[in-house]
């Protein structure tokens, strides 16, 4: 399965100068209370199909970007199979790598 299909309909080719307006205009909002609730917060959890990773960012990112929000990311992968990941291999390395510039922790546990 390839990441990115160029010609998957629900991918729009916009003009950069106008994306920024374009996301704002289609992002979906969350309806403002009836009255300013001081310390309200809204928080989404649970398990998102990998496949659907990339709603995240339009569903929830972009709603709440003027309210001051935080991600927490955990990440699983088992690699039991036939594609296993050695130390020294480069997805390996690109996880670890990745993991050290964003300043996350990157935990290994064996016999899962």
């Amino acid at each position: 399965m390839p990441l990115f299909e160029i010609t998957e309909p629900s991918y729009w080719l916009i003009d950069k100068a106008q994306a920024a307006e374009y996301a704002v205009a289609t992002s979906p909002r969350l309806p403002p209370p009836s009255q300013p609730r001081p310390g309200w917060a809204v928080t989404v959890s649970g398990q998102v199909p990998v496949e659907n990773c990339t709603q995240l960012f339009a569903s929830f990112i972009c709603p709440l970007i003027d309210n001051r929000v935080e991600l927490t990311v955990s990440i699983t992968g088992c690699f039991a199979t036939a594609k296993s990941l050695a130390g020294n291999s480069t997805e390996y390395k690109t996880i670890k790598g990745s993991a050290q510039q964003l300043g996350l922790t990157l935990e290994e546990e064996k016999g899962r």
